[in-house]
């Protein structure tokens, strides 16, 4: 029935008052059904297509409210666009709200736009674009950065068959810097294998990095390298490279604690320290770099006697072990024309690794006089040479007595992490170095290659008048395949007197009998007989030193009165009540006593401590005089002792009439007021002169003279009082009484 139909439906209102259009059976509140033609249904304000609002097509469907269990509109069709602002937007364009319910389309600022998926390939639109992850600034083609300890980039390849690699990089020709490389094939150096990591550089490429990382399987390397392809290196690194496990040698062997790997000329072998080719250190050695310059070490000018001592660590050696010092030297940054006497050098070898301040000493291994007048390295010949065995090194410095002066040199220092340096200087006696620095002196170490040579060894055979001096030279070698070559230094063979040598071997293992095959004076050979052993050997050649085939005892040694002399020269051990007199040289003469320069003037010393005390004392012009007087300079400049003088002033202080000191913050409102102040040498002199006046005053009370003169001047006054009142009575002034007024009490 329904409350209306029109059209046999065309138009339809239900009793439950559903309005249907093309159906009788409206089973909403409105309910459009097609039957058949182009449109279900369309809602605008003319019949043109585009200006239409709301259009239903055939086909297609729009349902507001739920559809499914989320949809709230859903449109479907096989073909539908959607237009906002006369727009459908383009290709890879999204809907976008400008917040205010406007909705256009926009281009993304990143996504798929950027981005090309072709079937299993994805790749960016652009050559030039950087990929980064993890970073929002990538630098390079692809760059990965990783926070904290989590793995930036692991790769994983399960193999099968053939050449294939979790990672492979392919390099073109004169790369360099880059892991690149091409496939292995069975003709490679590696053959056909599977890899994580395989790299090569091809052609003449440089610096590149070539080599693998191999499965387990296999008598493999964990990385490996080829050079033989082109002309440089199959392994290159610029910078530190560290090793925790063994390192094997070109025959395979990790060598023995104390063994140092040396090079054979076409590999490297483990070898024991010492040998031809050991671990001593040979020639210079310098410890640190130039950062600084002092004056106050390794020897002092400025004062009669200084003293220091340097700490070198063992650890600071540059990859050798030590060895036999044939001299150190020290490098002048700034020179100076003061000659230093009495100076002294001493070695010894220490368990510290950290300097205190005290006085080290050691073992003397020179002595003598030094000037520093040109800057540089200046180089002290060891006598005897000294022995750097095992532990860390001091070296002390001593001088004095030495004259000071202001011509002092500077010496470089280096700076190190820890205490390495210690020193002490005074003008009375040798001082304990009691002041410590990490800023230590620039030393270098002359080494002679071997742990006991340079070191030349000289044996005296005393008889009657003659005596001969021998030198010899020993070391360690090892025989390759049977044989080895030993050759002398330029030091030993310089003290040959042209002879060859005597020459003895020990071997030190297992072996057929060695023998020396030649000998001449710069080295000799050794062979095993009938062997190719390694073995190692000790050897020991003597010989005669040049120019002492024949020597005499000096002069003065074999002179009558030598033995008196050196008796009263030299101090008595069991002797604890007297010194020895002393002894000194003097045109070849040995003479017993002090020599003048070495005995201090008393009287320059006690000036030199009161300038020190009280520089302000005197102007400068008058410390320069007085230091003159003795030969001597002040050692600072006239600007340097101003600035010194200024620096040690107070601040200045004013006084009030009664010579009590004004507070400091006071001071400025005194002054804005008027306030009279006077400094403190203003104030200590009306403080003075009160005193005397007053003195003068005490002294003067007591003269009878001025009691006399006092007197008489009171006898004077009264008497002029007398006059006075004589004077007023008679013109009847008396006091304050009128000359008509009677006495209170008259009649």
């Amino acid at each position: 029935m329904g409350l209306l139909n029109v059209g046999t439906g065309k138009f339809f209102v239900s009793d439950a008052g559903n309005v249907g259009i093309g159906t009788t059976s409206p089973a909403y509140k409105l309910h459009v059904q097609n039957t058949g033609g182009a449109s279900s249904a369309k809602i605008g304000y003319s019949s043109a297509y585009t200006d239409n609002r709301l259009f239903f097509g055939d086909g297609s469907y729009v349902w507001v409210g739920e559809y499914g269990a989320d949809d709230r509109l859903s449109l479907r069709g096989s073909s539908m666009s959607l237009q906002t602002n006369g727009s459908t937007g383009s290709a890879g364009q999204v809907l976008t709200a400008d917040g205010s319910g406007l909705c256009s389309w926009q281009t993304p600022s990143g996504g798929s736009s950027y981005w090309t998926l072709s079937g299993s390939n994805l790749y960016p639109n652009s050559t030039t674009y950087n990929v980064g992850i993890g970073t929002t600034s990538p630098g390079y083609k692809l760059q990965v950065n990783s926070p904290g300890s989590a793995t930036a980039i692991y790769a994983y390849k399960t193999i099968a068959s053939g050449d294939e690699a979790a990672v492979m990089g392919v390099g073109e020709t004169r790369n360099y810097g880059y892991l690149g490389g091409t496939r292995a094939t069975a003709s490679e150096p590696f053959g056909s294998f599977n890899y994580g990591v395989y790299g090569r550089v091809q052609n003449t490429g440089w610096g590149g990095f070539g080599g693998m990382f191999y499965n387990t399987s296999g008598n493999w390397a964990a990385l490996a390298g080829d050079a033989s392809i082109g002309y440089n290196y199959a392994g290159y690194f610029s910078g530190n490279v560290r090793v925790t496990g063994a390192f094997y040698d070109s025959y395979g062997n990790a060598g023995t604690s104390g063994q140092v790997l040396s090079s054979t000329g076409s590999g490297t072998q483990w070898v024991d320290g010492g040998g031809s080719g050991g671990s001593y250190c040979s020639g210079n050695v310098e410890f640190g770099t130039y950062s600084s310059t002092t004056r106050l070490y390794p020897w002092n000018a400025y004062y009669n006697y200084s003293r220091s001592t340097s700490l070198l660590l063992r650890s600071e050696l540059p990859g050798c072990d030590g060895g036999q010092i044939t001299a150190i030297a020290v490098y002048v940054g700034t020179a100076g024309s003061h000659n230093f006497t009495n100076m002294y050098i001493y070695m010894q070898e220490t368990t510290l690794s950290n300097l205190s301040g005290t006085w080290y000493g050691g073992t003397q291994v020179w002595s003598g006089s030094r000037t520093f007048n040109t800057t540089g390295w200046h180089s002290f010949t060891l006598s005897p040479s000294f022995r750097w065995d095992n532990n860390n090194l001091l070296i002390s410095f001593q001088h004095g007595y030495t004259g000071w002066t202001s011509n002092y040199p500077y010496f470089r220092t280096v700076s190190t992490s820890f205490t390495s340096q210690n020193y002490g200087y005074s003008d009375s006696g040798l001082p304990t170095p009691s002041y410590t620095t990490t800023a230590r002196a620039l030393i270098r170490l002359t080494f002679s290659g071997s742990r006991s040579g340079g070191g030349d060894r000289y044996v005296y055979i005393m008889g009657d008048s003659t005596w001969s001096e021998p030198i010899y030279k020993n070391g360690t070698a090892r025989l390759e395949s049977g044989r080895a070559n030993v050759s002398f230094d330029d030091v030993f063979v310089s003290k040959l007197n042209g002879n060859a040598p005597t020459v003895v071997v020990t071997p030190m293992g297992p072996s057929n009998q060695l023998y020396v095959a030649e000998v001449d004076a710069t080295g000799f050979s050794v062979v095993e007989n009938h062997g190719t052993s390694d073995v190692r050997f000790n050897w020991i050649a003597i010989a005669k030193h040049k120019g002492y085939e024949n020597p005499q005892l000096p002069a003065e040694v074999i002179a009558y009165d030598y033995n008196e002399k050196i008796s009263r020269g030299l101090h008595n051990d069991s002797d604890i009540r007297t010194d020895g007199e002393g002894l000194y040289f003097e045109n070849d003469d040995l003479i017993v006593g002090v020599h003048p320069s070495l005995i201090p003037d008393p009287n320059f010393i006690a000036l030199k401590e009161e300038f020190t005390e009280n520089p302000g004392k005197r102007s400068f012009r008058e410390w320069q005089s007085m230091f003159g007087s003795y030969g001597k300079e002040i050692g600072i400049s006239e600007e340097e002792y101003n600035r010194q003088i200024a620096s040690a002033q107070p601040e200045e202080a004013f006084f009030d009439e009664y010579g009590n000191q004004i507070p400091p913050e006071w001071v400025e409102e005194f002054k804005a007021e008027g306030v009279q102040m006077f400094s403190y040498e203003e104030a200590q002199e009306r403080r003075k002169q009160a005193y005397i006046d007053n003195a003068r005053a005490m002294k003067k009370a007591q003269d009878p003279e001025f009691q006399r003169e006092k007197e008489e001047e009171h006898r004077r006054e009264i008497e002029k009082h007398r006059k006075d009142d004589h004077r007023n009575n008679e013109t009847g002034k008396t006091g304050n009484i009128a000359p008509d007024a009677k006495p209170e009490g008259e009649k």
